[in-house]
């Protein structure tokens, strides 16, 4: 296995570890902090993408885009803009790492390429990237204007 695809599977391992201590914090009667909320939604943004990205381009990409759009929208309904940007941040910022690894590891060795190669990946993780750091902020500017 490669570098960047270890180092996804350790983020995604540490976020289902998060999951589970504060799932175990709850269960103590004491509800998640907003601190633990937002490295929860980051961390289910990260292995989301992580899910989405090994099942790049097969049907099964449906079940995490489904899990983060169905997130994304019930968050933003009840106006948590930082959670929702969190988890876009999360995806994003794995995919945009993770296909700028593959383009710079195809330019750096001409005899090492991937046919076919298209930036709409890349450039979707920095979308996500820049549309989750808008709702971070937003959400920053909206509590300290309250």
């Amino acid at each position: 296995m490669n570098g960047p695809a270890s180092a996804a599977l350790l983020l995604v391992a540490a976020g289902l570890l998060v999951l589970v201590l504060v799932g175990a914090r709850g269960r103590c009667g004491r509800p998640p902090s907003s601190e633990q909320a937002l490295a929860m939604a980051l961390m289910t943004g990260l292995a989301t993408g992580y899910l989405a990205l090994v099942s790049l381009g097969h049907p099964f990409m449906l079940l995490p885009l489904g899990v983060a759009a169905i997130l994304v929208v019930s968050w933003l309904r009840v106006a948590r803009l930082a959670d929702a940007g969190s988890l876009l941040l999360g995806w994003g910022a794995l995919w945009t790492a993770m296909f700028a690894w593959q383009l710079l590891n195809d330019l750096s060795d001409p005899a090492v390429s991937y046919p076919g190669w298209t930036p709409y990946p890349l450039a979707a993780g920095a979308a996500m990237v820049i549309l989750g750091l808008a709702l971070l902020l937003g959400s920053l500017i909206r509590m300290f204007t309250r």
